[in-house]
């Protein structure tokens, strides 16, 4: 029984394409969850309710790590951890 090789991959043109549009994702996703970090606590002081309050501040918590977590996969990818202004983002929060 003879074996087919398998063809060598060759990287297609979209390739490089798709690789920035998953890098420029990560640093919109990297800055919201950064600017979460920062705004939640802010919003936890407004809570109008202890239960609010303590949500807020366990998402807080959950929005940290997300950002320890994007950080090590921009490590992996060999980036820098940057952020991308995301201003319609902004708007919403």
């Amino acid at each position: 029984m003879s074996k087919t090789p398998t063809p060598k991959r060759r990287l297609s043109t979209t390739e490089p394409a798709l690789l920035k549009l998953f890098k420029d994702g990560l640093k919109d996703i990297y800055w919201v969850e950064k600017h979460l970090v920062k705004e939640l606590p802010k919003m936890r002081k407004s809570a109008t309710s202890q239960e609010l309050a303590a949500t807020m501040e366990e998402h807080a918590e959950v929005t940290k790590t997300h950002v320890e977590r994007l950080e090590q996969i921009f490590k992996i990818l060999g980036e820098r951890a940057q952020t991308k202004n995301v201003m319609s983002w902004k708007s919403s929060l």
